[in-house]
């Protein structure tokens, strides 16, 4: 079985059937990160620009998508000719994250060769790629950054906490907020440590904010320095590693900075519901 990252115009199950008779089952929603949405392919059976990623700074970028199970043989190959690979875009393997944990994947990107620097892409081709990602909940405003030309699609502005630094909480103070905190949830759980929560992998919903951040590599730094992370690695000395995730919220997901729990959290009472307020007031 193979997995297949998708961010673009194949996320509208409609077209992508009316184009390529393919009918695709998703695994989920995923994360590709030191990637970036891009608009470097001229196509001409959409007129315009088409869809790509490129890889960035992995700090400070990462693409929302969705995994798809394709089993090799026919529809393996079938999206390899929609997609024109190898001459159009090629088929390349990525390392995304999902439901917690990094999978093997493939996705497609554009030939070097057939490369340009921006492509403006016609409304009728970026309405279609963006029914795909309503459809699957993902946030459109990378999209819609990209398809205006802007380095900054697709780019990390934002952390999600669920502790103490959640609103009026004692340490709220270090997260410099550039605009209001919205409701969001993880995939993951959350353990009691005492006088604050962890976050840990596992099957449940943790409840916390997403907040954009003024600031990014100021903020992050003390944030680093309060949550007690020096370097990834277990020979790191971290109490927490920075991470990457995919939070929903009500105007769909987002990718945010997050800092998981990492000694072993055997014998750590787990924060029934996934909500500190809630636990920490019971």
């Amino acid at each position: 079985m193979n997995y297949y990252f998708a961010y673009g115009s194949n996320l509208n199950a409609k077209d992508l059937f009316e184009r390529a008779d393919i009918e695709l089952n998703p695994v989920g929603l995923a994360l590709l990160p030191g990637y970036r949405l891009i608009f470097n392919y001229r196509s001409r059976s959409r007129r315009g620009g088409a869809i790509s990623v490129t890889d960035v700074d992995a700090t400070q970028h990462a693409v929302a998508g969705v995994l798809f199970e394709v089993p090799d043989g026919g529809l393996l190959a079938a999206i390899d000719r929609k997609e024109g690979h190898p001459n159009s875009y090629q088929r390349v393997p990525v390392s995304v994250w999902a439901n917690g944990a990094r999978v093997e994947a493939f996705t497609y990107i554009t030939n070097p060769n057939r490369e340009e620097t921006f492509v403006q892409p016609t409304d009728a081709y970026v309405s279609v790629v963006a029914q795909g990602y309503r459809d699957h909940g993902l946030d459109i405003a990378p999209l819609h950054a990209a398809a205006a030309g802007s380095a900054r699609a697709s780019q990390v502005d934002g952390v999600f906490v669920y502790g103490t630094l959640l609103a009026g909480e004692e340490r709220a103070h270090l997260v410099n907020a550039a605009g209001p905190r919205v409701d969001a949830t993880t995939r993951g759980r959350l353990i009691d440590l005492g006088d604050y929560p962890g976050l840990v992998d596992g099957v449940g919903t943790v409840q916390g904010e997403y907040v954009p951040l003024a600031d990014l590599e100021n903020t992050l730094k003390a944030l680093d320095e309060y949550e007690g992370f020096y370097a990834y690695g277990e020979g790191g000395g971290s109490l927490y590693h920075r991470i990457l995730v995919l939070v929903s919220t009500p105007a769909g997901a987002r990718v945010p900075w997050t800092y998981r729990y990492v000694p072993d959290a055997e014998g750590c009472p787990e924060v029934t519901g996934g909500s500190w307020r809630s636990w920490r007031t019971r």
